[in-house]
């Protein structure tokens, strides 16, 4: 068995899943997905996908209160670093109390999968803090990146592949080459709706994902001067070329569709914020909708830009 702690944000979650997907469809070992919602993500697997079944393993996808499975382990503290770089030492009892007053109980299935993990050794837990060490940041693009750090993981993960293990794994990196570009994540209905409702007119549509909020390489190297050059070319070289725009600055797809009006097609937005369900299915709307562009420009370290090119099996180009 394999539980797997999938982090970060919508497409950071589903390339860690995809990865271990394809690692239990070859290895025939079931896989249950700790499905956590927190600041990066706070929405259900299930409001978004339709959960996949598979003849070779079984898998389920398990919601988890925020902080689980490592907050709720026993030890005597943990040490936080606040966002204001203040550390503050909490003895288990205090984030026991809590988790108490945020109502995250846990249930019987829970406490089974806790101390299972808890009871598990050391080379049978790979920690997405030490992937991050491992996973060195280029200035190359992430498929380039993916390409340097899937054979080191490799090299980690494959000798606990037996089906006498139990193995604790988080992550939000890609650990295994893609293979069936995202068949397995079929957005639920109401979602496949709106994708078809802003993807019927599609034609001669180029795709742009523009990052901003908190990702400073994007914003630094993947300039919105940059994606204005970009769109101005794209229409001297093709007058009738439309545009798809994603993203997570609602000034930024202002200022495109006030410069070239209907020439530029979004999605409707209701919030960016990650902590708003709704935000998250938006951002599941634009992921396929970008899909589905004849290619996307997309921003520098981005993996919603990857994602989306390998969901369409179309060509990704990095803006610097």
């Amino acid at each position: 068995m394999i539980y797997l702690k999938p982090m970060g944000g919508l497409c950071n979650r589903m390339r860690s899943i995809d990865s271990l997907l394809s690692i239990c469809k070859r290895s025939q070992i079931d896989l249950t997905v700790l499905w956590v919602k927190d600041f990066s993500l706070n929405c259900s697997f299930n409001d978004l996908f339709e959960t996949p079944t598979f003849k070779e393993f079984n898998l389920r996808i398990l919601d988890c209160p925020e902080g689980y499975p490592e907050q709720f382990l026993d030890s005597s503290a943990s040490v936080n670093l606040s966002k204001d770089g203040i550390v503050t030492v909490e003895n288990k009892t205090i984030r026991k109390i809590k988790h108490l007053l945020k109502g995250n109980f846990l249930n019987a299935e829970q406490r089974r999968i806790l101390k299972k993990i808890k009871g598990l050794a050391k080379e049978c837990i790979i920690t997405n803090d030490f992937l991050t060490d491992i996973y060195i940041l280029e200035d190359i693009t992430v498929k380039e990146m993916d390409a340097n750090f899937i054979p080191k993981a490799e090299a980690i993960y494959r000798p606990m592949l037996t089906h006498e293990n139990t193995i604790y794994i988080s992550s939000c990196y890609r650990i295994y080459p893609l293979e069936n570009a995202y068949t397995a994540f079929t957005p639920i209905l109401n979602i496949r709706n709106k994708i078809e409702a802003v993807t019927a007119s599609f034609q001669d549509v180029i795709g742009l994902h523009i990052r901003r909020s908190d990702h400073q390489t994007s914003k630094a190297i993947s300039t919105t001067e940059r994606f204005a050059e970009i769109v101005e070319t794209e229409l001297t070289n093709n007058p009738k070329s439309r545009f798809f725009i994603s993203t997570d600055d609602k000034i930024t797809k202002k200022e495109l569709i006030d410069r070239h009006g209907d020439k530029v097609l979004s999605n409707m937005v209701s919030s960016y914020d990650r902590n708003n369900d709704e935000a998250i299915i938006d951002a599941g709307v634009d992921l396929f909708c970008l899909s589905r562009t004849k290619k996307i420009y997309g921003s520098h370290h981005s993996t919603f830009s990857q994602t989306a090119s390998d969901l369409g099996g179309i060509e990704e180009i990095t803006v610097r």
